[in-house]
């Protein structure tokens, strides 16, 4: 199995469901690993959009602080947390909030690989129902969830590094099992690289 070397998580809360004026809010990231990356690293924004006061107020899981920046200072800030390594983003943001946070820089100057490794892709290799609340998951995981905040873009994330690093044990350790499963000949069927 392919486990990237480096990795952020990133989540976020997004201004309106409306296509024609979404805007994103507040990503927050937090730092897996990697060669450049410090573990444990983490960013938290709140976007500037046009009109944003009154689609705060509308919104349902409103973000915090409230000290807005500009969309070209976001850009700058999150090109300089990913540094040079130029991460895999782990997210669970759906396919066009992953649009709007490109927008930022442009598909060729993203700090990131452009391709998102999506928590629900991973659940569902792992055998797990990716529509469960993320935190009922992690307590299944035995995860503690205490100073957790629903809804807050960079607690969202550090909980997507907890779940990530789980279902990533749970997963080597079916893959060992099934590897000396086949080793002793009982009755293990090739499948995708040779193994189930």
């Amino acid at each position: 199995m392919f486990y990237p070397e480096s990795i952020v998580f990133m989540a976020g809360r997004f201004a309106s469901g409306q296509v024609a004026s979404m805007g994103l809010v507040a990503p927050g990231f937090f730092t897996g690993s990697g060669k450049r990356l410090r573990p444990g690293s983490e960013l938290y924004l709140e976007i500037a959009i046009e009109d944003a006061g009154s689609r705060r107020e509308n919104e349902a899981t409103p973000c915090p602080k409230g000290d807005f920046v500009s969309k070209s200072a976001a850009a700058a800030a999150i090109k300089e947390f990913m540094g040079d390594d130029k991460p895999y983003l782990v997210t669970d943001v759906t396919r066009l909030e992953w649009s709007y946070i490109n927008n930022l820089f442009g598909l060729q100057c993203l700090p990131y690989e452009h391709q998102p490794i999506e928590v629900s892709d991973i659940l569902l290799a792992a055998g797990i129902d990716p529509r469960l609340d993320r935190h009922s998951l992690a307590l299944r995981f035995n995860i503690s969830i205490d100073g957790f905040r629903r809804h807050h873009p960079l607690d969202d994330a550090r909980l997507l590094s907890s779940l990530y690093y789980a279902v990533k044990e749970s997963m080597k350790s079916k893959e060992l099992a099934a590897r000396t499963r086949q080793d002793d000949g009982k009755g293990v069927y090739p499948g995708l690289h040779g193994r189930w």
